[in-house]
């Protein structure tokens, strides 16, 4: 398939064509598809990240203040995370191993591809809602791979 921007008379600019697979079939790289009058996409000719200069960090009394709040709150969702990842109260965690069953997020984590990790996506939904006694709003959501899908 090709795909081509063309100009008010029909033409095709020669700047603006895109070959799907065309590097694959012609040996080059297959992450390469863009090409142009000299075959590849040229690198940019502004300023890149490496170029840009930042001014030094000022560790003033307002950077230490920030520092400090900002570590709480990772302190505090760490703790939250830690509260959910549990499972619940001890005494309902110890109610599902004793009849055999597995937690949630053990059962997810024995079902993904070793190897791969389960992003889970809403682990504090319900937080701070029906007295703290629905930790993830009794559910577990989130992206993993099984069977590489």
């Amino acid at each position: 398939v090709v795909y081509e921007s063309t100009s008010g008379s029909g033409a095709a600019a020669p700047e603006a064509v895109r070959r799907r697979g065309a590097a694959v079939s012609a040996g080059g790289d297959p992450t390469m598809i863009w090409y142009g009058p000299s075959e590849g996409v040229a690198p940019c000719a502004g300023a890149s990240s490496s170029s840009l200069r930042s001014p030094a960090v000022k560790k003033d009394q307002t950077f230490e203040a920030r520092r400090t709040h900002h570590t709480g709150l990772v302190d505090t969702l760490n703790e939250r995370l830690a509260r959910v990842q549990a499972g619940g109260s001890e005494k309902a965690v110890n109610l599902q191993r004793q009849r055999g069953k597995m937690l949630p997020r053990a059962r997810i984590n024995a079902i993904i591809d070793p190897g791969t990790s389960f992003l889970e996506l809403s682990a504090l939904a319900a937080w701070d809602m029906y007295d703290g006694g629905v930790n993830s709003a009794s559910i577990v959501t989130g992206i993993g791979l099984v069977h590489r899908s």
